[in-house]
């Protein structure tokens, strides 16, 4: 979040808001092209995960903030170098960093700024600061006019276990507003402090410094920019704002065919928490799945091999359609949407899908329609970033939205009573009813809507959609495509 600087001081409202209006003339803050001295850090630290909060709407505002412009993450040159250092250290012991935030473009403190004057817009109070009015932001320190973040060399982030294929519990959120998120707090389990001192023993040892308020935010003690605020994009290019290139065909070299064979692989993105569609076992390193078992048909009909690469809901369309790509095709649990048809690929659908709902099995009398689950008592868990957020939030206004991310958790947590209901789908219910007896999908055979799940992929690979339709077309006409939903105790297309 937007903590300020030592030595700046705590100012009114009025006063902040005026300030961000003068930002771009003030002395230390530098403006247009990004200086030479950063990199993106899926190249300086590669065995780190991405996940950039500000760049998806599952952020503390909502939206999309201002200055982040592609799915990525940016460090000054000197602190990505001692990030790698960290990042090894935690490698050997079986963790891997999962960075959410890293160099922040000062026109994004500023929108941090505007939103927090407009105390109305609390969306999403209930996810980050559901114990604070919106009006003592300001005068709590969580938002300011100036961020370290800008100077480039902060990092926001947590561990991932690679054992048990999930984040280590820190006994709190990523940029929750309160004192849960004070290293220190009391509140917190012994387990999850020592998994807070873990990330930050290894920060600390590879030259990062934390701060009392936030235990995922660490600063290169030796930043190279201590008194300089950039404002250069969050672009995966790094280029300056005036000459960004738009995100279309020409930029891809084609044919994608051609692409494809000459590397030798199909890049596939998937978000692997989609059961029987997509699972990603982070233990084995292993792909399974409907989707994936797919994907594999296509590589081999390509005569290549097929590298499988994670994604997640809230950056799947950013993933797509990022420049260079990210992979050629994105497969697995996506339904074909108008909305995505109109700024990528689409191939025909393969799969019928709908949405229903997961509840438990003593419950399965009470969910009876939609009317049933839009009440204030009924508390509906979703992941966020996807169709089943925006089925939720657009059908359901009345009931207890509850936001997890992870997707691949929420069975287990209506099971044990921790959320009433899951927006689901047609596709995944089943297989949770039938590997847990603890939940049921009353409405499986009346589903909310209707539509077919299909491959995405970035517009302007005509050749390469093609030849999807056309296997997808012989699967199904050779009967290989009923055989394979079988398989995974998928009901045949009508």
């Amino acid at each position: 979040m937007g903590e300020s600087d030592p030595n700046m001081m705590i100012v009114s409202k009025t006063t902040v808001f005026a300030f961000a209006v003068l930002l771009a003339g003030c002395a230390g803050l530098r403006t247009g092209g990004k200086p030479d001295g950063f990199v993106m850090l899926a190249e300086a630290v590669p065995d780190a995960i991405l996940e950039p909060r500000y760049y998806s709407t599952y952020n503390f505002i909502g939206d999309r903030i201002d200055g982040y412009e592609e799915p990525c993450a940016i460090l000054s040159k000197e602190a990505a170098t001692a990030l790698k250092e960290a990042s090894d250290e935690a490698v050997r012991r079986g963790y891997r960093l999962k960075i959410y935030d890293a160099y922040r473009p000062q026109r994004a403190v500023t929108h941090f700024m505007r939103w927090a004057k407009d105390t109305s817009d609390t969306r999403m109070k209930q996810y980050f600061y559901p114990d604070l009015d919106k009006s003592v932001l300001f005068a709590q320190g969580y938002i300011a006019e100036r961020s370290g973040h800008s100077r480039g060399s902060t990092v926001d982030l947590t561990l991932f276990d690679m054992k048990s294929g999930k984040e280590l519990d820190m006994g709190g959120t990523f940029d929750w507003f309160g004192k849960e998120s004070h290293p220190d707090w009391c509140g917190v389990t012994d387990k999850q402090f020592a998994n807070r001192m873990i990330l930050r023993e290894i920060m600390t040892t590879h030259g990062f410094k934390p701060i009392n308020e936030e235990w995922w935010h660490f600063t290169l003690k030796d930043e190279p920019y201590p008194d300089t605020h950039f404002d250069f994009p969050v672009a995966g290019t790094l280029r300056p704002a005036a000459s960004a290139q738009s995100d279309n065909e020409e930029n891809l070299p084609c044919p994608a065919l051609e692409r494809i064979r000459e590397r030798g692989a199909l890049l596939i993105g998937s978000t692997g928490d989609y059961r029987p569609l997509t699972w990603y076992d982070p233990a084995t390193g292993r792909w399974e799945g409907f989707g994936i078992e797919i994907a594999e048909r296509l590589a081999a009909e390509l005569g290549v091999r097929a590298e499988f690469v994670r994604t997640s809901w809230p950056t799947l369309a950013e993933n797509v359609r990022a420049n260079p790509p990210l992979f050629d095709l994105a497969i697995g649990g996506i339904t074909v949407t108008d909305a995505r048809k109109a700024s990528m690929a689409l191939s025909k659908g393969y799969l019928a899908n709908g949405k229903t709902i997961l509840c438990r099995a003593s419950d399965a009398g009470r969910f009876r329609s939609l009317a049933d689950i839009d009440r204030p008592d009924v508390r509906v868990m979703v992941n966020p970033g996807g169709l089943n957020e925006a089925f939720a939030r657009a059908k359901l206004p009345n009931a207890r939205l509850v936001v997890h991310e992870r997707n691949e958790d929420i069975p287990a947590l209506v099971a044990d009573d921790r959320a009433d209901v899951m927006v689901t789908e047609i596709v995944e219910a089943p297989w949770y009813v039938r590997h847990d007896p603890r939940l049921a999908a009353p409405l499986i055979d009346k589903p909310f809507t209707h539509g077919e799940i299909g491959v995405l992929m970035r517009s302007g690979q005509d050749d390469l959609l093609a030849f999807v339709n056309d296997v997808l077309d012989r699967m199904a006409s050779d009967g290989s495509l009923d055989t394979l939903k079988a398989k995974h105790g998928l009901t045949p297309s009508p």
